[in-house]
């Protein structure tokens, strides 16, 4: 089949910010067999004028959507302290366990944003 070569930008926090069983160099090249993606093609990434990669509030904001974005956006959103990230207009939340109190997030202030902005 066919074949890629393919130069991965890892984000300079993934050793820290991630668990794994080795460290990855920041930047690696790589080869990938193109059959085992949808229509023999990668996925498109979400990326900046600069070419950094998105993450956004709201994943349907995201331009692809696939299961790459996804795990991405959830993890940025992690690392930035927000365990919620929402998807669509139709109320769908994804919460992540941040495995602490986050106390900021359960103001009487923040209730009334999330409830005035987000659900209704």
């Amino acid at each position: 089949g066919k074949i890629a070569k393919v130069v991965l930008s890892i984000p300079k926090d993934w050793n820290q910010t991630t668990v794994t069983t080795k460290e990855l160099n920041l930047v690696e090249e790589r080869t990938v067999n193109l059959s085992e993606y949808p229509n023999g093609e990668l996925p498109l990434q979400n990326v900046d004028y600069k070419g950094e990669l998105l993450a956004k509030w709201d994943m349907a904001d995201l331009r692809y959507l696939h299961d790459a974005a996804i795990l991405f956006n959830i993890k940025k959103k992690h690392s930035q302290g927000i365990p919620y990230t929402r998807i669509g207009k139709g109320g769908v939340t994804v919460a992540i366990n941040p495995f602490q109190w986050m106390g900021h997030l359960y103001s009487d202030e923040k209730q009334r944003f999330y409830a005035e902005q987000i659900i209704w």
